[in-house]
């Protein structure tokens, strides 16, 4: 499940522009892992694990255009990488 939201910015500092966005996305992972597990007799046990993630990923993009020839960029985001469990 993913949600994600964003909204533009922009500003005159009169003696600058200011232009970005500001986001967050909402990330929810279910996860289900079956296998077995051997205990100290060599016994096997057949198990099942459930994991549930919730995240909140911040993001900001902006840009400062001073005069002609000058432009400040700023990007800054959180983010997650989860492995292949295929």
């Amino acid at each position: 499940l993913e949600a994600y939201v964003k909204t533009n910015l922009e500003a005159d500092l009169g003696w600058a522009q200011m232009s970005g966005n500001l986001g967050v996305r909402m990330l929810r992972r279910e996860l289900e892992s079956v296998g077995s597990v051997i205990g100290g007799t060599g016994a096997v046990t057949p198990a099942t694990f459930s994991r549930e993630d919730d995240e909140w990923l911040p993001s900001l993009s902006a840009k400062l255009e001073v005069g002609e020839d000058w432009v400040f960029r700023l990007g800054a985001a959180r983010v997650v990488a989860f492995p292949n469990t295929e």
